[in-house]
């Protein structure tokens, strides 16, 4: 891994494609909410620490909206998720000279061999997943001994939850249910933390909280 400065990069909003109802990748581009948002990438630029790596995965990429980011910090990029618009979103990508190998896929069930990758980056993604315990599994499986994992996961807070409500009109008890509350503790039986951050900073109150992990023995 080489040592590398890089600042956040994400995709144009025109050329935003929407996969599915909790895909809001537009909310990047919205006064105010759009600050918050972008705070998730801030962090986990943070935790990247400037590295690069051979072979990077990202766990619900989405829209791609953060793989030209994600794409400066490793020399092969590759992302999974359970919508169907892989082929569209590469397109995308390439137009701005990013070849990303997108695949469609679960978490629990993750199509590559065992030690693959040096970094497994997963950014608001994880309090989606049905089968949190599995996709820990598959995914310590897919990642190096002494590979990165960068989790980015909302806090839970009933003002926060009010907030979303009033900007977004979206109920985070409807999309969510109980995931959140269940995401770090579940990480923590097979990854072991090796950096914490959070937004904001300095409150007792965590919009978001981002983890470095590596895996246990």
């Amino acid at each position: 891994m080489n040592k590398r400065k890089n600042k956040i990069k994400l995709l144009p909003l025109n050329t935003l494609k929407k996969t599915g109802e909790v895909d809001f990748a537009e909310w990047n581009y919205r006064p105010f909410l759009g600050y918050i948002q972008r705070k998730r990438f801030q962090l986990c630029v943070q935790l990247l620490n400037d590295y690069r790596f051979e072979n990077l995965l990202i766990v619900g990429y989405g829209s791609g909206v953060f793989i030209p980011t994600l794409a400066e910090y490793s020399t092969n990029i590759y992302g999974i998720d359970i919508h169907n618009f892989a082929d569209d979103i590469k397109k995308v990508l390439s137009a701005y000279n990013i070849q990303a190998n997108l695949l469609s896929a679960s978490a629990h069930n993750i199509p590559f061999s065992d030690n693959f990758f040096d970094a497994i980056v997963s950014i608001s993604a994880m309090e989606f997943f049905n089968d949190l315990e599995n996709s820990c599994l598959e995914i310590k499986r897919v990642i190096k001994k002494a590979g990165c994992l960068f989790v980015i996961t909302p806090g839970y807070s009933k003002f926060v939850d009010l907030g979303l409500k009033i900007l977004t009109g979206k109920s985070a008890d409807v999309d969510f249910e109980d995931r959140r509350q269940k995401v770090i503790p579940t990480l923590m039986k097979h990854f072991e933390v090796k950096e914490k951050l959070y937004f904001p900073k300095f409150s007792f109150i965590k919009l978001y909280t981002a983890l470095r992990f590596a895996p246990l023995k």
